[in-house]
Protein backbone atom coordinates (compact mmCIF):
# COMPACT_ATOMS: atom_id res chain seq x y z
CA UNK A 1 0.00 0.00 0.00
CA UNK A 2 3.01 2.38 0.97
CA UNK A 3 5.52 0.87 -1.71
CA UNK A 4 8.18 3.71 -2.42
CA UNK A 5 7.00 6.04 0.27
CA UNK A 6 9.67 7.46 3.25
CA UNK A 7 9.55 7.43 6.58
CA UNK A 8 8.62 11.09 7.18
CA UNK A 9 5.62 10.21 5.02
CA UNK A 10 4.97 7.37 6.62
CA UNK A 11 4.81 8.21 9.81
CA UNK A 12 1.44 9.24 11.11
CA UNK A 13 0.02 5.64 9.82
CA UNK A 14 2.50 3.60 11.46
CA UNK A 15 0.94 3.33 14.47
CA UNK A 16 -2.48 2.69 12.95
CA UNK A 17 -4.25 -1.06 12.48
CA UNK A 18 -5.79 -2.94 10.70
CA UNK A 19 -9.08 -2.75 9.85
CA UNK A 20 -11.73 -4.30 7.38
CA UNK A 21 -15.52 -3.08 6.74
CA UNK A 22 -17.44 -6.12 6.03
CA UNK A 23 -21.14 -5.48 5.37
CA UNK A 24 -23.78 -7.95 5.27
CA UNK A 25 -23.79 -8.05 1.38
CA UNK A 26 -20.69 -9.83 1.50
CA UNK A 27 -18.65 -6.40 0.31
CA UNK A 28 -15.72 -5.77 2.53
CA UNK A 29 -13.21 -2.45 2.40
CA UNK A 30 -10.04 -2.85 4.08
CA UNK A 31 -8.59 -0.04 5.74
CA UNK A 32 -6.50 1.18 8.95
CA UNK A 33 -7.77 2.20 12.54
CA UNK A 34 -6.42 4.42 14.89
CA UNK A 35 -8.53 2.47 17.46
CA UNK A 36 -7.44 -0.76 18.75
CA UNK A 37 -9.28 -4.00 19.17
CA UNK A 38 -11.90 -2.40 17.19
CA UNK A 39 -15.19 -4.44 16.21
CA UNK A 40 -18.81 -2.28 15.92
CA UNK A 41 -21.78 -2.76 13.75
CA UNK A 42 -24.06 -0.76 12.75
CA UNK A 43 -26.74 0.81 9.82
CA UNK A 44 -24.37 2.69 7.15
CA UNK A 45 -25.72 6.11 5.69
CA UNK A 46 -23.55 8.65 4.14
CA UNK A 47 -23.70 12.35 4.68
CA UNK A 48 -22.34 14.50 1.52
CA UNK A 49 -20.79 17.72 3.60
CA UNK A 50 -17.68 19.40 2.56
CA UNK A 51 -17.86 20.75 6.36
CA UNK A 52 -19.09 20.58 9.54
CA UNK A 53 -18.14 16.86 10.30
CA UNK A 54 -17.93 17.47 14.11
CA UNK A 55 -21.49 18.84 14.01
CA UNK A 56 -22.19 15.71 11.71
CA UNK A 57 -20.78 12.96 14.54
CA UNK A 58 -22.30 14.84 17.69
CA UNK A 59 -25.26 15.01 16.35
CA UNK A 60 -27.95 12.65 18.20
CA UNK A 61 -29.91 12.01 14.92
CA UNK A 62 -27.29 9.68 13.59
CA UNK A 63 -27.68 7.16 16.76
CA UNK A 64 -26.88 4.03 16.02
CA UNK A 65 -25.34 4.15 12.50
CA UNK A 66 -22.46 4.29 10.72
CA UNK A 67 -21.25 7.33 9.20
CA UNK A 68 -19.46 7.40 5.60
CA UNK A 69 -17.94 10.99 4.48
CA UNK A 70 -18.09 11.43 1.02
CA UNK A 71 -15.89 14.29 0.67
CA UNK A 72 -12.02 13.11 1.11
CA UNK A 73 -11.04 15.46 4.24
CA UNK A 74 -12.25 15.11 7.69
CA UNK A 75 -9.85 16.34 10.30
CA UNK A 76 -7.95 19.27 8.72
CA UNK A 77 -9.43 21.81 10.41
CA UNK A 78 -9.55 20.12 13.84
CA UNK A 79 -12.17 20.38 16.61
CA UNK A 80 -13.24 22.79 19.11
CA UNK A 81 -15.97 22.89 22.17
CA UNK A 82 -17.93 25.20 20.27
CA UNK A 83 -18.85 22.76 17.03
CA UNK A 84 -20.53 20.34 19.38
CA UNK A 85 -24.17 19.81 19.07
CA UNK A 86 -24.76 17.36 21.72
CA UNK A 87 -22.60 16.33 25.14
CA UNK A 88 -21.09 13.60 23.38
CA UNK A 89 -21.44 11.81 19.82
CA UNK A 90 -24.25 9.23 19.88
CA UNK A 91 -23.65 7.09 16.64
CA UNK A 92 -21.74 3.73 16.03
CA UNK A 93 -18.22 4.98 14.24
CA UNK A 94 -17.45 6.74 10.88
CA UNK A 95 -15.47 5.61 7.72
CA UNK A 96 -13.41 8.01 6.00
CA UNK A 97 -12.02 8.23 2.36
CA UNK A 98 -8.87 9.81 3.00
CA UNK A 99 -6.26 9.37 6.51
CA UNK A 100 -6.93 12.04 9.08
CA UNK A 101 -3.47 14.28 9.23
CA UNK A 102 -2.63 17.52 11.44
CA UNK A 103 -5.31 19.78 11.96
CA UNK A 104 -5.46 23.67 10.62
CA UNK A 105 -7.33 26.04 12.00
CA UNK A 106 -7.18 29.28 15.17
CA UNK A 107 -10.28 28.00 16.14
CA UNK A 108 -9.08 24.30 16.72
CA UNK A 109 -8.13 23.01 20.42
CA UNK A 110 -8.14 19.43 19.57
CA UNK A 111 -6.66 16.87 17.19
CA UNK A 112 -9.42 15.23 15.58
CA UNK A 113 -8.15 11.99 16.25
CA UNK A 114 -7.91 12.84 19.45
CA UNK A 115 -11.19 14.17 19.69
CA UNK A 116 -12.35 10.72 18.35
CA UNK A 117 -10.66 8.37 20.66
CA UNK A 118 -11.56 10.79 23.93
CA UNK A 119 -15.52 10.44 22.91
CA UNK A 120 -15.00 6.49 21.78
CA UNK A 121 -15.70 6.96 18.63
CA UNK A 122 -14.70 3.97 16.15
CA UNK A 123 -13.34 5.20 12.68
CA UNK A 124 -11.85 3.27 9.87
CA UNK A 125 -9.47 5.60 7.08
CA UNK A 126 -8.54 4.31 3.65
CA UNK A 127 -11.59 3.18 2.28
CA UNK A 128 -12.73 3.37 -1.09
CA UNK A 129 -15.87 5.74 -0.67
CA UNK A 130 -16.71 6.38 -3.67
CA UNK A 131 -17.62 2.45 -4.46
CA UNK A 132 -19.05 2.10 -0.84
CA UNK A 133 -21.53 4.91 -1.51
CA UNK A 134 -22.90 3.61 -4.72
CA UNK A 135 -23.51 -0.16 -3.36
CA UNK A 136 -25.27 1.92 0.08
CA UNK A 137 -27.52 3.86 -3.09
CA UNK A 138 -28.10 0.59 -4.90
CA UNK A 139 -29.21 -1.52 -2.42
CA UNK A 140 -32.14 1.39 -1.51
CA UNK A 141 -32.95 -0.10 1.82
CA UNK A 142 -30.77 -0.23 5.19
CA UNK A 143 -27.53 -1.41 4.56
CA UNK A 144 -25.81 -3.59 7.94
CA UNK A 145 -22.18 -3.41 8.36
CA UNK A 146 -19.31 -4.38 10.79
CA UNK A 147 -15.58 -2.78 10.91
CA UNK A 148 -13.07 -4.52 12.93
CA UNK A 149 -9.63 -4.47 13.48
CA UNK A 150 -7.26 -7.28 12.58
CA UNK A 151 -3.47 -8.32 12.87
CA UNK A 152 -1.84 -10.51 10.19
CA UNK A 153 -3.32 -11.29 6.26
CA UNK A 154 -6.49 -10.72 4.89
CA UNK A 155 -7.94 -14.24 3.90
CA UNK A 156 -10.92 -15.11 2.84
CA UNK A 157 -10.82 -17.49 5.76
CA UNK A 158 -10.51 -14.34 8.04
CA UNK A 159 -13.01 -12.22 6.63
CA UNK A 160 -15.68 -14.96 7.00
CA UNK A 161 -14.32 -15.45 10.32
CA UNK A 162 -14.74 -11.73 11.22
CA UNK A 163 -18.14 -11.53 9.52
CA UNK A 164 -19.50 -15.23 11.55
CA UNK A 165 -18.20 -13.38 15.00
CA UNK A 166 -19.42 -9.99 13.79
CA UNK A 167 -23.21 -9.12 14.83
CA UNK A 168 -24.94 -7.57 11.35
CA UNK A 169 -27.21 -5.51 13.85
CA UNK A 170 -29.94 -2.50 12.94
CA UNK A 171 -30.00 -0.74 16.15
CA UNK A 172 -32.82 1.52 14.44
CA UNK A 173 -35.30 -1.31 13.64
CA UNK A 174 -38.60 -0.57 14.83
CA UNK A 175 -37.77 1.06 17.98
CA UNK A 176 -37.46 4.37 20.04
CA UNK A 177 -34.37 5.60 20.63
CA UNK A 178 -35.73 8.80 22.33
CA UNK A 179 -34.60 7.43 25.62
CA UNK A 180 -30.86 7.19 24.43
CA UNK A 181 -30.21 10.82 23.54
CA UNK A 182 -32.76 13.02 25.23
CA UNK A 183 -32.12 15.06 28.42
CA UNK A 184 -32.87 13.18 32.12
CA UNK A 185 -33.39 15.75 33.39
CA UNK A 186 -35.65 19.81 32.85
CA UNK A 187 -32.72 22.34 32.30
CA UNK A 188 -32.54 26.22 31.13
CA UNK A 189 -30.59 27.01 27.77
CA UNK A 190 -28.56 30.27 28.18
CA UNK A 191 -25.97 30.21 25.61
CA UNK A 192 -26.16 31.66 22.46
CA UNK A 193 -24.55 31.93 18.87
CA UNK A 194 -20.79 32.58 18.60
CA UNK A 195 -20.11 36.32 17.17
CA UNK A 196 -18.16 34.18 14.59
CA UNK A 197 -21.62 32.06 12.91
CA UNK A 198 -24.21 34.63 14.47
CA UNK A 199 -27.27 34.77 11.84
CA UNK A 200 -28.07 38.08 10.33
CA UNK A 201 -31.44 37.68 11.58
CA UNK A 202 -32.40 40.06 14.25
CA UNK A 203 -33.43 39.69 17.81
CA UNK A 204 -37.23 40.81 18.30
CA UNK A 205 -37.33 39.71 21.97
CA UNK A 206 -36.74 42.69 24.46
CA UNK A 207 -35.88 42.34 28.37
CA UNK A 208 -39.11 43.16 29.55
CA UNK A 209 -40.66 40.74 27.65
CA UNK A 210 -38.83 37.39 27.30
CA UNK A 211 -40.69 35.02 25.20
CA UNK A 212 -40.38 31.14 26.67
CA UNK A 213 -39.55 28.08 24.62
CA UNK A 214 -39.85 24.88 25.56
CA UNK A 215 -37.71 22.64 23.71
CA UNK A 216 -39.18 19.11 24.05
CA UNK A 217 -35.91 16.96 23.53
CA UNK A 218 -36.01 14.31 20.89
CA UNK A 219 -32.70 14.56 20.64
CA UNK A 220 -32.17 18.33 20.07
CA UNK A 221 -28.80 19.58 18.30
CA UNK A 222 -26.78 22.56 20.74
CA UNK A 223 -27.31 24.82 17.57
CA UNK A 224 -31.26 25.19 17.84
CA UNK A 225 -31.20 26.10 21.20
CA UNK A 226 -28.01 28.85 20.56
CA UNK A 227 -30.02 30.09 17.34
CA UNK A 228 -33.23 30.16 19.81
CA UNK A 229 -31.69 31.81 22.62
CA UNK A 230 -29.53 34.22 20.48
CA UNK A 231 -32.89 35.68 18.52
CA UNK A 232 -34.32 36.79 22.12
CA UNK A 233 -35.86 33.66 23.65
CA UNK A 234 -35.30 32.30 27.14
CA UNK A 235 -35.37 27.94 26.44
CA UNK A 236 -36.16 25.42 28.70
CA UNK A 237 -35.37 21.80 27.52
CA UNK A 238 -37.64 19.34 28.45
CA UNK A 239 -37.18 15.24 28.60
CA UNK A 240 -38.72 13.23 25.60
CA UNK A 241 -40.67 11.73 28.69
CA UNK A 242 -42.25 14.85 29.90
CA UNK A 243 -45.71 14.84 30.31
CA UNK A 244 -48.51 17.32 29.67
CA UNK A 245 -48.47 18.81 32.65
CA UNK A 246 -44.97 19.06 33.00
CA UNK A 247 -44.75 21.23 29.93
CA UNK A 248 -47.47 23.71 31.20
CA UNK A 249 -45.71 24.09 34.58
CA UNK A 250 -43.07 25.81 32.18
CA UNK A 251 -45.25 28.46 31.51
CA UNK A 252 -44.39 28.24 27.50
CA UNK A 253 -45.04 30.64 25.10
CA UNK A 254 -44.36 28.31 22.76
CA UNK A 255 -42.93 24.92 22.42
CA UNK A 256 -40.87 22.98 20.07
CA UNK A 257 -40.73 19.13 19.11
CA UNK A 258 -36.90 18.80 18.56
CA UNK A 259 -35.27 16.53 16.15
CA UNK A 260 -34.08 13.20 16.70
CA UNK A 261 -33.01 9.40 15.42
CA UNK A 262 -34.98 6.71 14.45
CA UNK A 263 -38.17 5.49 12.94
CA UNK A 264 -41.20 8.02 14.27
CA UNK A 265 -43.57 5.11 13.82
CA UNK A 266 -42.23 3.39 16.91
CA UNK A 267 -42.06 5.82 19.21
CA UNK A 268 -43.64 5.83 22.91
CA UNK A 269 -47.19 6.13 22.88
CA UNK A 270 -47.09 8.37 25.55
CA UNK A 271 -45.04 11.14 23.79
CA UNK A 272 -47.89 10.77 21.31
CA UNK A 273 -50.46 11.30 24.47
CA UNK A 274 -48.76 14.33 25.37
CA UNK A 275 -48.28 16.11 22.31
CA UNK A 276 -52.18 15.72 21.24
CA UNK A 277 -52.49 17.76 24.92
CA UNK A 278 -50.23 20.00 23.70
CA UNK A 279 -51.94 20.82 20.31
CA UNK A 280 -55.12 21.52 22.31
CA UNK A 281 -53.66 24.36 24.39
CA UNK A 282 -53.30 26.46 20.91
CA UNK A 283 -49.69 27.60 21.69
CA UNK A 284 -47.44 28.27 18.75
CA UNK A 285 -45.51 24.90 17.57
CA UNK A 286 -42.92 24.18 15.51
CA UNK A 287 -42.04 20.78 14.70
CA UNK A 288 -38.10 20.27 13.44
CA UNK A 289 -37.34 17.29 11.76
CA UNK A 290 -37.96 14.02 13.93
CA UNK A 291 -40.79 16.84 15.61
CA UNK A 292 -42.25 17.32 12.21
CA UNK A 293 -42.68 13.42 11.37
CA UNK A 294 -44.45 13.02 14.64
CA UNK A 295 -46.88 15.98 14.27
CA UNK A 296 -47.61 14.93 11.09
CA UNK A 297 -48.63 11.08 12.44
CA UNK A 298 -50.74 12.61 15.08
CA UNK A 299 -52.82 14.48 12.30
CA UNK A 300 -52.89 10.67 10.40
CA UNK A 301 -50.77 10.99 7.35
CA UNK A 302 -48.34 8.44 6.79
CA UNK A 303 -44.54 8.23 7.63
CA UNK A 304 -42.52 5.85 4.64
CA UNK A 305 -38.67 4.97 4.43
CA UNK A 306 -36.73 7.02 1.77
CA UNK A 307 -34.21 4.65 -0.25
CA UNK A 308 -30.74 6.17 0.92
CA UNK A 309 -32.06 9.40 3.54
CA UNK A 310 -31.51 12.90 3.13
CA UNK A 311 -27.66 13.68 4.85
CA UNK A 312 -26.19 16.39 4.03
CA UNK A 313 -25.70 20.85 4.19
CA UNK A 314 -26.88 21.17 0.32
CA UNK A 315 -30.56 20.09 -0.02
CA UNK A 316 -32.79 22.64 -2.30
CA UNK A 317 -36.58 23.22 -1.04
CA UNK A 318 -38.82 25.31 -2.92
CA UNK A 319 -40.93 27.52 -0.53
CA UNK A 320 -44.23 27.18 -2.07
CA UNK A 321 -45.75 30.63 -1.14
CA UNK A 322 -42.57 32.61 -2.40
CA UNK A 323 -41.22 30.29 -4.72
CA UNK A 324 -37.93 30.84 -3.38
CA UNK A 325 -35.26 28.36 -3.31
CA UNK A 326 -33.42 27.66 0.22
CA UNK A 327 -30.11 25.74 0.89
CA UNK A 328 -30.97 23.76 3.53
CA UNK A 329 -28.90 21.47 6.29
CA UNK A 330 -30.77 17.68 6.51
CA UNK A 331 -30.46 14.52 8.64
CA UNK A 332 -33.26 12.23 8.14
CA UNK A 333 -34.65 8.37 6.92
CA UNK A 334 -38.02 8.79 6.88
CA UNK A 335 -40.15 11.59 5.57
CA UNK A 336 -44.18 12.23 5.06
CA UNK A 337 -46.30 10.76 1.92
CA UNK A 338 -47.71 14.18 1.22
CA UNK A 339 -50.91 12.40 -0.68
CA UNK A 340 -51.63 11.28 3.43
CA UNK A 341 -51.84 14.72 4.43
CA UNK A 342 -55.04 15.62 5.63
CA UNK A 343 -56.90 19.03 4.17
CA UNK A 344 -56.08 20.85 7.36
CA UNK A 345 -52.07 20.66 6.69
CA UNK A 346 -51.04 23.29 3.98
CA UNK A 347 -47.70 21.65 2.82
CA UNK A 348 -45.46 24.82 2.57
CA UNK A 349 -41.99 23.17 1.61
CA UNK A 350 -40.85 20.94 -1.14
CA UNK A 351 -37.49 18.86 -1.71
CA UNK A 352 -36.27 19.86 -5.12
CA UNK A 353 -33.77 16.73 -5.19
CA UNK A 354 -36.51 13.39 -4.85
CA UNK A 355 -40.01 15.93 -4.83
CA UNK A 356 -40.15 14.78 -0.91
CA UNK A 357 -42.36 16.84 1.62
CA UNK A 358 -39.98 19.46 3.59
CA UNK A 359 -42.66 21.11 5.86
CA UNK A 360 -46.16 21.88 6.00
CA UNK A 361 -48.56 24.89 8.50
CA UNK A 362 -51.83 23.97 9.70
CA UNK A 363 -54.93 26.01 8.84
CA UNK A 364 -55.89 28.84 11.08
CA UNK A 365 -53.59 27.42 14.12
CA UNK A 366 -49.91 28.70 14.99
CA UNK A 367 -48.54 25.47 14.17
CA UNK A 368 -45.58 24.84 11.73
CA UNK A 369 -43.69 21.88 10.89
CA UNK A 370 -40.28 21.38 8.94
CA UNK A 371 -38.35 18.42 7.65
CA UNK A 372 -34.91 20.20 7.51
CA UNK A 373 -32.79 22.10 10.06
CA UNK A 374 -33.59 25.83 9.57
CA UNK A 375 -30.49 26.08 12.84
CA UNK A 376 -27.83 24.94 9.82
CA UNK A 377 -25.45 23.53 12.07
CA UNK A 378 -23.30 22.94 10.15
CA UNK A 379 -24.54 24.46 6.38
CA UNK A 380 -26.07 27.45 5.38
CA UNK A 381 -28.05 30.11 6.90
CA UNK A 382 -31.00 30.07 4.18
CA UNK A 383 -33.27 28.72 6.48
CA UNK A 384 -33.03 30.52 9.95
CA UNK A 385 -35.75 32.88 9.06
CA UNK A 386 -37.95 30.44 10.43
CA UNK A 387 -37.02 30.37 13.99
CA UNK A 388 -37.10 34.28 14.13
CA UNK A 389 -40.11 33.89 12.58
CA UNK A 390 -41.75 31.79 15.14
CA UNK A 391 -40.45 34.25 17.64
CA UNK A 392 -42.32 37.02 16.45
CA UNK A 393 -45.62 34.56 16.22
CA UNK A 394 -45.29 33.56 19.47
CA UNK A 395 -44.77 37.42 20.38
CA UNK A 396 -48.27 38.09 18.34
CA UNK A 397 -49.97 35.42 19.92
CA UNK A 398 -48.72 36.22 23.37
CA UNK A 399 -50.16 39.70 22.93
CA UNK A 400 -53.58 38.72 21.48
CA UNK A 401 -54.42 36.41 24.33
Amino acid sequence: MFKGLSVDVLSPFLSRQKAVLILETGDYFPGLTKTPDTSVSGTLCFNTAMTGYQEAISDPSYRGQLLVFSFPHIGNVGTNPEDMESSFPFLQGIILGDFITEGSNYRSTSHFLSWLEKNNVPCIEGIDTRTLIQIIRDHKKPLKAIICSYTGELTPEKILEMSNKGNFTDLTFEKSLLAQVSTCETYPWRQGLSELIKSPQPSHASPSSSLKIVVVDFGVKQSTLRSLTSFGADVIVVPFSSSYEDILANHPTGVVFSNGPGDPRFVEPSVFKMMEKILQEGFPILGICLGHQLLSLIHGAEIIKLPCGHHGINHPVQDLNSKNILITSQNHEYTIKESSLPKNLIPTYRSLFDGSLEGYKIQEKPIFSVQFHPEAGPGPGDATFILSDFLKIMRHHAQKN
